[in-house]
Parts: C-alpha cells; sequence; structure tokens
C-alpha cells in the first residue's frame, strides 16, 4: 500500500531511489514508476546491502547473516520500546 508518493519537486529533476535491501524489488518498482510518472531528468536505483550473502559493514551470524536496520531494532512489548527479541537473542548468543 502506499502511503505517500513522491513529491512533484522531481519534475525535471536527478532523482536516486534507495531501498535498504531490496529483497525481492517489489518496493523498488513501485517506487520507480511512481517517481518516473513524474518525469525526472533522470533515475538511477541503489540498495544499502548490495547483497544479504554479504552484507557489508553488518553484522552477520555464521549460520546465516542477521542484519540490524537502525528503524527494525526496537518494537514496543507491554507500552515499553525494547529491542526485537529474536535480535537480542542473536546478538547475546553471538557474544554481543
Amino acid at each position: 500500500m502506499v502511503i505517500a508518493g513522491p513529491t512533484r519537486l522531481v519534475t525535471g529533476r536527478r532523482v536516486l531511489i534507495v531501498d535498504e535491501t531490496c529483497d525481492t524489488g517489489a518496493t523498488m518498482k513501485l517506487a520507480l514508476n511512481a517517481v518516473r510518472e513524474l518525469k525526472p531528468a533522470a533515475v538511477k536505483t541503489a540498495r544499502l546491502v548490495p547483497d544479504r550473502r554479504v552484507p557489508a559493514g553488518l553484522l552477520r551470524a555464521r549460520d546465516r547473516q542477521l542484519i540490524i536496520l537502525p528503524w527494525d531494532r526496537e518494537v514496543i512489548i507491554d507500552g515499553e520500546i525494547v529491542m526485537r527479541p529474536d535480535y537480542a537473542a542473536k546478538l547475546k548468543e553471538l557474544g554481543g
């Protein structure tokens, strides 16, 4: 579901769309189509984690990689903001 589309300020300008992991590409395609409708001068795309098998600069576990993105690290449980339990457990397991 699209909550808000791109601003009309992209018309005639160069635009860079960045997606953190871009697993399936569905979100990127949605964003790309929405921006292209506004006739930018050029559009480029990028993803912060170039390959989920090699998460450069991010934590990777031996049995499977673990990517902790800042906006995904905490959740609300019983009215309190806490680290996601699955992340906390994995970090403890890794000695962090």
